[in-house]
C-alpha cells in the first residue's frame, strides 16, 4: 500500500474512532494514540525518511495536510464536548421555581439601637433638637471648656483613648456643648447621642465603648426645678410606669450643683436584685450649667442659665430589660440579641 493510500484509511479510521468519542478524557487518549510521540503518525515519520529523495517533499506534505485535518478533527470534538458538559452541568444547576421558597429571616434593631431610638424620641417629644459632635475631639473641647482642670484624672492616658497630645477619642457627649452654645444665642435646646470610648477594664458593668445621650437646655432663668420637672416626664414615659425621683449631690467639673439621678425601682423599694436592695436605680448624672462653661461657650452667665443631663443607653437598656453584663450587647449572641428583635 502507497502511503498515500495508508494517509487516507488512516484518515477514515480516525473519524471512525472520533465518533464513539463522548469525554474528555476518551479524546484525548485518541489523540495520544494518533499524534503522541509514539503514535501511528510517528510510522509516516519513518517511512519519510525511507522514501526517495525527489519524493520527500510531495510525502511531507501529505503526512502534514494529514496531521492537520486529525488535529482540526480534535479541536472541533473538543469544543462540541464542553459544550456538552457545560450543558449538563446547567441542566444540574437548574432552579425548580415551582419548588416553595427559603423562608425570609427578617432583621431587626439591635436592642442598644432601639434604647437610643426611644431615648431620643421622648426627648424631642419634649421639645429638644437632635445634634452630634464628632467622636474624635480636641482635648480642648472635650476637657479643658468643659471646665476640666490640667491635673483632673480623666485627662491621664490611664483614663482616656489619646490620639495625640491634643486629641482624644471623645469620653462623654458633653462635647456637643461647647460646640452648640457657641452656635449662637440661646435659648437652645439640645440632645446629642452617640458613642463615648473610655480606656476602662472590660467587666459586666464597663466597656471601652458605650453610647451616651447628652440633654441640655439654656434660656433665661432655667433652674434646677426644671431639670427635675424634665426628668421626671422623662424616665416616666421610658420605664413606662409612674416613678419617684431622687437626687444626690455630686461633682462633674461642667455643672454646678452637679447630682445623681436616681429613680425608684420597680420592687417598690421591697428589695431586689437589680436595685441591690435599695429600692433605686441610679440612671444618670446630671446638673447646672457650670457658668464657666457658658463663658468659654461665649455666653453671658449673669443672663443665662441651662441643665445639662448625660445618660448611657447600656445601662437604661439593662435596667429596662434586667440585663446584668454589659458585654452582652458586643458579642453578637442571637440566643440573646433575638429576645428583643
Amino acid at each position: 500500500m502507497m502511503i498515500q493510500e495508508e494517509l487516507e484509511a488512516t484518515k477514515q479510521q480516525f473519524c471512525i474512532e472520533l465518533d464513539q468519542v463522548h469525554s474528555s478524557k476518551d479524546l484525548f487518549d485518541l489523540k495520544v494514540r494518533y499524534l503522541g510521540k509514539k503514535g501511528l503518525f510517528r510510522c509516516f515519520a519513518d517511512k519519510l525518511r525511507e522514501c526517495p529523495s525527489d519524493q520527500k517533499a510531495l510525502m511531507g506534505a501529505s503526512i502534514n495536510a494529514c496531521k492537520t485535518y486529525i488535529e482540526d478533527l480534535i479541536r472541533d470534538k473538543n469544543n462540541a464536548i464542553l459544550l456538552a458538559e457545560e450543558s449538563a452541568e446547567f441542566l444540574k444547576e437548574k432552579i425548580d421555581i415551582t419548588l416553595p421558597g427559603e423562608p425570609q429571616c427578617p432583621g431587626g434593631k439591635h436592642i442598644v439601637k432601639k434604647v437610643l431610638d426611644d431615648v431620643v424620641d421622648i426627648f424631642v417629644h419634649l421639645g429638644f433638637c437632635v445634634r452630634e459632635a464628632p467622636n474624635i475631639e480636641s482635648e480642648e473641647n472635650n476637657f479643658s471648656l468643659l471646665n476640666f482642670e490640667e491635673n483632673h484624672p480623666a485627662r491621664q492616658m490611664h483614663d482616656t483613648f489619646y490620639l495625640d497630645a491634643k486629641t482624644v477619642l471623645r469620653t462623654h457627649t458633653s462635647n456637643v456643648q461647647v460646640r452648640e452654645l457657641s452656635r449662637g444665642e440661646p435659648p437652645i435646646k439640645v440632645v446629642a447621642p452617640g458613642l463615648c470610648f473610655r480606656n476602662e477594664d472590660i467587666s459586666a458593668r464597663s466597656h471601652v465603648i458605650f453610647h451616651q445621650v447628652e440633654a441640655f437646655y439654656v434660656d433665661r432663668n432655667v433652674t434646677l426645678s426644671d431639670l427635675t420637672e424634665m426628668l421626671t416626664e422623662f424616665y416616666h414615659t421610658f420605664f413606662e410606669r409612674k416613678i419617684e425621683l431622687r437626687l444626690r449631690h455630686s461633682y462633674f467639673p461642667f455643672v454646678e450643683p452637679g447630682i445623681e439621678v436616681d429613680v425608684s425601682c420597680e420592687c417598690q423599694a421591697a428589695g431586689c436584685s437589680l436595685c441591690k436592695h435599695t429600692g433605686w436605680l441610679e440612671v444618670a448624672g446630671a446638673g447646672m450649667i457650670h457658668p464657666q462653661v457658658l463663658r468659654n461657650s461665649g455666653v453671658d452667665p449673669e443672663t443665662y442659665t441651662g441643665y445639662a443631663v448625660g445618660m448611657g443607653i447600656e445601662r437604661l437598656a439593662m435596667l429596662k430589660h434586667g440585663i446584668s453584663d454589659i458585654r452582652l450587647f458586643c458579642e453578637n449572641d442571637l440566643r440573646f440579641l433575638q429576645q428583643f428583635s
